[in-house]
């Protein structure tokens, strides 16, 4: 016998097989008949005593009729409904949503933590306020609560409070077991979950069989629609070595999944340290979103400097593990050498020179091809004869040249500059001129590899003095260590808007693809409909150029001396130094942002390339099948000498990079030369995270049931369904139709009908 409250229900049932309109045809003829003859028939008896005999025989064929229709009473067992509750315990559920204040009903807010987990919800809305859900289920139906692995669910204690979680979501096996029961299929099903279905049979297939055997699907979904809150540094680029008062750039990507539209305070700390060197505050919106992050910070002193980048918590972060990001720099206190040289010694380059030979962190040689004959001798950083070859420039950092001449210049000149910054890692600036530059420079191939213009489209006659324009920096200009001009970002694009005007600006023609634009004309358009470059810079092997198209900074002195001027300036000179102090300190390195990925993941790799060459370095990407195949990589804007590639769809495997020529035998991870990472299946479970309202619904839908968000859980009670005694066991039936006391009342009914009869002499 089931186990549950019984009962039992009588009912009557016949055999009859007549359909109802011939019984009821056959009925009103057998009284008519009754009636009629006793009417008729002539006999002393009154109406009341002949009446009392038609219903005499009336009665007589209505206890007849019952025998015929072999009358019995049926009884069956009753038991009470039954209610399955299904309550996930995958991990999912573990996961610790925020919600702001007023959200939840009070119910829930007063009996959990603040940031409760999934499952300790789902919990606490059915025993909130003493139980009150499952009282009002338990009016109608008997109660069963099981986990999704089938496990029965205490309540009433708080052993089963942070159960041990299972690996997978296995939703719709949950409800397809609740569905079969040995004791018949329950009359609802209430489904407490996120809703992520991570294996086994989808939540539709499990209510279309509930829709079959028409239980209704009542799911309330736990969790928020979005992601929990996070917030995640990535894409770190900032140079390995730098200068001592050097501005050192930090470049990162930040990407924010809020709950509320907020403020992220990002800092550039020591390594351990608590004083922040640089900080930048963030406005961030509500849901995802991704921000680029500048902070820039000059070191005081030499040596190894461990930084860290680190993010505030949003509000309801669980997880800060990814909210800091570390890289050691290489801090050197050296002299940077610098060669100016110049066709004529207009004003850029007197107080350019001046400049550099008050600062004593950078030593300089002058060169001017149209300068007196006492010029060396009475300057001691003159030089009589240009260096033309690259192991003369190679004693230089950086090279500077002002409208320079080419027609005076020795030919070997264009091709050991162009070693010298591609292979060397030396920097360059070209200044253009009213003269030369660049409109002379069409017919060198050297200078077309290095510039970041296409020369052979530059206009064939310089600019001439044009209105007064201040420089106008690009958003990707202001990013630029060479243009921080104050010590945030607010304050470098207010200096930049009071800097003196120029009155002189060249077109420089086509820019090349992998030019960077900093600053433009503020009105004057190219061609093509864009703003006119001013300021461009360009990666060039090992080495990095800028070239300007104007060619009086010199007068951004006025009212502020050399501060600004100087500032841009020597931020240049570092800028363009560093390339060769890069090159000279660094070998080729190959890695990879992390050594695990899951299926689906894109694996980012990354080459720094210590020696310049034409071309970016071969990658191999080997599996642990053997096979092999080749990847192409890109430039990183923003990072001399590296190179990036993304792999994104690799199946679950080990996998190796090796950079071509390398030895493919080298041991794993052995040096710089080789990379290894593993792609596995996704785990899913954990992977999405926001709630699955979509899935819940539909398969409430399905089922004719109904859905509710775990906030409207109050309103789950006024939903139930009105619940159906169920019917365990028939008992045996009670037969009418052949008792003796059915004969013994026909006989007495004739009998009776007979004798009286008799009395009044009736045939």
């Amino acid at each position: 016998m089931d186990p549950r409250t019984t009962d039992v229900v009588w009912k009557l049932e016949t055999h009859w097989a007549w359909a109802p309109w011939l019984t009821t045809l056959v009925v009103a003829a057998a009284v008519a008949i009754v009636v009629h003859a006793y009417v008729r028939e002539s006999s002393p008896a009154g109406r009341s005593y002949r009446t009392m005999l038609a219903l005499l025989r009336l009665t007589t064929l209505a206890l007849i009729a019952a025998m015929l229709t072999e009358a019995l009473l049926a009884g069956v067992r009753t038991a009470r409904p039954r209610l399955a509750v299904v309550l996930d315990r995958s991990a999912s559920m573990s996961t610790e949503d925020y919600y702001p204040a007023g959200e939840l009903p009070d119910a829930l807010a007063d009996a959990l933590p603040s940031n409760p987990s999934r499952y300790a919800l789902a919990r606490a809305a059915l025993t909130a306020e003493n139980g009150r859900l499952l009282k009002a289920i338990g009016k109608n139906f008997d109660v069963a609560v099981r986990d999704t692995g089938g496990g029965e669910v205490s309540l009433e204690t708080e052993d089963d409070a942070a159960p041990a979680w299972a690996g997978e979501s296995r939703l719709g096996d949950a409800v397809l077991r609740a569905l079969d029961d040995p004791s018949g299929p329950p009359q609802g099903v209430l489904l407490l979950s996120d809703g992520q279905n991570t294996a086994g049979r989808s939540l539709s297939e499990a209510a279309e069989s509930a829709r079959r055997l028409g239980v209704p699907l009542l799911a309330v979904g736990v969790g928020r629609d979005s992601a929990p809150p996070d917030v995640e540094l990535g894409d770190l680029i900032v140079d390995d070595v730098t200068f001592v008062d050097d501005l050192l750039a930090f470049r990162a990507t930040l990407r924010v999944q809020a709950s509320t539209a907020e403020q992220v305070r990002v800092t550039l700390t020591r390594d351990g340290g608590a004083a922040p060197l640089a900080e930048q505050t963030i406005d961030v919106p509500t849901g995802a979103s991704s921000h680029d992050v500048l902070l820039v910070y000059r070191p005081e002193s030499p040596g190894s400097l461990r930084a860290a980048i680190s993010a505030a918590a949003v509000t309801g972060e669980r997880d800060a593990s990814n909210n800091k990001l570390t890289r050691t720099i290489d801090v050197r206190d050296q002299k940077i050498k610098v060669l100016l040289a110049a066709a004529y010694p207009n004003y850029e380059f007197r107080y350019l020179k001046n400049l550099i030979d008050r600062d004593s962190t950078v030593e300089s040689s002058t060169f001017l091809q149209e300068s007196d004959l006492d010029y060396t001798a009475t300057d001691p950083t003159a030089v009589a004869r240009l260096p033309i070859t690259a192991r003369e420039l190679a004693q230089y950092d950086a090279v500077v040249l002002i409208d320079f001449d080419p027609r005076q210049a020795p030919r070997s000149f264009w091709g050991g500059l162009r070693q010298f910054v591609v292979e060397t890692g030396g920097g360059v600036v070209f200044v253009a001129g009213p003269r030369s530059l660049p409109h002379d420079y069409a017919a060198i191939a050297d200078f077309a590899e290095l510039a970041p213009i296409d020369p052979s489209g530059s206009p064939a006659a310089a600019g001439k003095p044009v209105d007064a324009f201040r420089v106008a920096p690009t958003p990707f200009g202001l990013q630029a260590p060479s243009l921080q001009l104050g010590t945030a970002p607010d304050e470098t694009r207010r200096l930049w808007t009071q800097l003196e005007p120029l009155y002189w600006w060249t077109d420089i023609g086509q820019l090349k693809p992998a030019a960077q634009v900093w600053a433009t004309h503020p009105t004057a358009l190219t061609g093509a409909g864009k703003p006119a470059p001013l300021i461009v810079a360009q990666y060039a092997g090992a080495g990095r150029v800028v070239m300007h198209a104007i060619d009086s900074t010199w007068r951004w002195r006025r009212r502020t001396g050399d501060a600004l001027f100087a500032r841009y300036w020597v931020q240049t000179l570092r800028w363009l130094a560093r390339g060769k102090l890069l090159a000279e300190n660094r070998s080729t390195r190959l890695a990879t942002d992390r050594t695990n990925y899951e299926v689906g993941q894109t694996v980012r790799v990354e080459v720094q390339q210590g020696s310049a060459g034409d071309q970016p370095p071969g990658v191999l990407l080997q599996t642990d099948g053997g096979e092999q195949q080749r990847l192409e990589l890109s430039p990183v804007a923003g990072a001399a000498g590296r190179y990036a590639a993304s792999l994104g769809s690799l199946a679950a495997g080990e996998y190796r990079l090796l950079l071509a020529g390398a030895d493919p035998d080298a041991p794993r991870g052995a040096g710089a030369v080789s990379a290894a990472f593993r792609v596995t299946p996704p785990p899913g479970e954990m992977s999405r995270l926001q709630r699955n309202r979509e899935a819940l619904r539909a398969a409430a839908d399905r089922s004719r049931g109904a859905y509710f968000d775990i906030e409207q859980v109050d309103q789950l009670a006024g939903a139930l369904p009105p619940g159906r005694a169920v019917a365990v066991e028939p008992l045996p039936p009670v037969e009418l139709w052949n008792r003796w006391w059915m004969l013994l009342a026909i006989t007495g009914c004739l009998t009776t009908e007979w004798i009286l009869r008799k009395r009044k002499a009736m045939l």
